[in-house]
């Protein structure tokens, strides 16, 4: 009655995409959450049960779960559903609750939360990353969602950034420079090369420059494929390459949407100029 497909995995995270085709004439049947996780609902409509409570979920909701928790789904208002659920390893949940939830302990409070700004832009994240692959990164989005789920609205109430915080972001940014054309950079890695915790990173880069760090890495090499239209005859699928995209429709898609045109477009346009 379900599929599971992962689509993401990094230091302290699994992310999976759920199918589920049952319906109101299909008797649930007890599971248990191996893993802390926290499960965007994409689509569809179901009920969720635990020992802490019950909720009816449906699209923009999030449900959480604490590893080793009994619980149930029912579809009793319809057939399947559809989540991206991120599994969370105890140094992860517990790196994001010392900084959002520091006097808490760091666990999943609530069975779900209804859909309201904050996680409805969480879940289009979501949708986003697996419409088209590349363009979220599904790393950053798994801190976002831990921090949520572990503190609500307090997960970005944090301080002003103090000095040494824009220090690490701008060292941060500058090795993201270095590296934009080479090979991806996980977050995780990122976040050990100027000695902080992937969360503060991700956190502290956002406030600095007013972007996470995937998206600055994207602006990067976008800048870097915009210096070889202009100045070599290269195929766009050879700058595309060169400039750090491994694929060749996420650096279509990134450099319209950063310059408003095609690659080829954006050649011409400049020349004429």
């Amino acid at each position: 009655m379900s599929t599971s497909v992962v689509v993401a995995k990094g230091a302290g995270f699994v992310a999976n995409h759920y199918v589920c085709t049952a319906g109101p004439r299909d008797r649930p049947f007890a599971e248990a959450h191996s893993f802390t996780s926290v499960a965007l609902v994409l689509a569809g409509t179901f009920r969720y049960r635990a020992g802490s409570g019950h909720a009816a979920l449906e699209p923009g909701a999030m449900m959480h779960g604490n590893a080793g928790q009994d619980y149930e789904c029912s579809h009793e208002h319809g057939e399947g559903d559809r989540c991206l659920a991120f599994l969370l390893a105890p140094e992860l949940v517990e790196s994001v609750g010392a900084e959002v939830a520091p006097r808490t302990r760091p666990a999943m409070r609530r069975i779900e939360l209804p859909a309201h700004p904050r996680s409805a832009a969480l879940v289009a994240r979501g949708r986003a990353a697996l419409a088209t692959p590349g363009q979220v990164s599904l790393e950053e989005l798994a801190y976002d969602v831990a921090a949520f789920a572990l503190a609500a609205d307090e997960a970005c109430a944090a301080p002003a950034e103090t000095a040494t915080d824009a220090r690490r972001a701008a060292e941060a940014a500058r090795f993201l420079d270095t590296h934009a054309t080479s090979s991806d950079v996980a977050l995780a890695d990122l976040a050990a090369h100027v000695r902080v915790s992937p969360f503060h990173l991700l956190r502290t880069f956002r406030r600095v420059l007013g972007v996470t760090p995937h998206q600055y890495l994207i602006a990067a090499r976008v800048a870097r494929a915009a210096e070889l239209l202009v100045s070599s005859a290269r195929e766009v699928t050879d700058v595309a390459y060169t400039a750090g995209f491994g694929d060749l429709s996420h650096f279509i898609r990134s450099f319209r949407g950063a310059t408003g045109l095609a690659p080829g477009a954006f050649r011409r346009a400049h020349r004429r100029s």
